[in-house]
């Protein structure tokens, strides 16, 4: 019968493994876990450590826009791109460039 893993052990593996920089794969295999387990604790930690619901239903993280003067230049950085606004672009050109 297998030993039953707790929040106290896994959760500290969890974090390593965001630290890591390793991918899941690995690090499950280095540390004896399996891919399932590893999911299973990580919806949970995400769960516990979560402080916006709607992180959770849709993966994503909202963000809110700073109100801009006439000479205010917006940026956004996603991965390693940047734009620069200097005046808020129409929701329909941000989805353009997005699909």
């Amino acid at each position: 019968m297998k030993a039953r893993r707790k929040s106290s052990e896994m959760y500290p593996l969890i974090e390593k493994w965001e630290q890591s920089g390793q991918i899941r794969e690995v690090f499950c295999e280095a540390h004896g876990l399996t891919i399932g387990l590893f999911a299973y604790w990580r919806k949970k930690y995400v769960l516990a450590n979560c402080s916006d619901s709607r992180e959770l239903t849709t993966g994503f993280v909202p963000i809110e826009l700073p109100k801009l003067s006439s000479t205010s230049i917006l940026t956004l950085s996603v991965g390693d791109s940047r734009l620069e606004f200097h005046q808020l672009p129409a929701v329909s050109y941000l989805k353009e460039l997005l699909d």
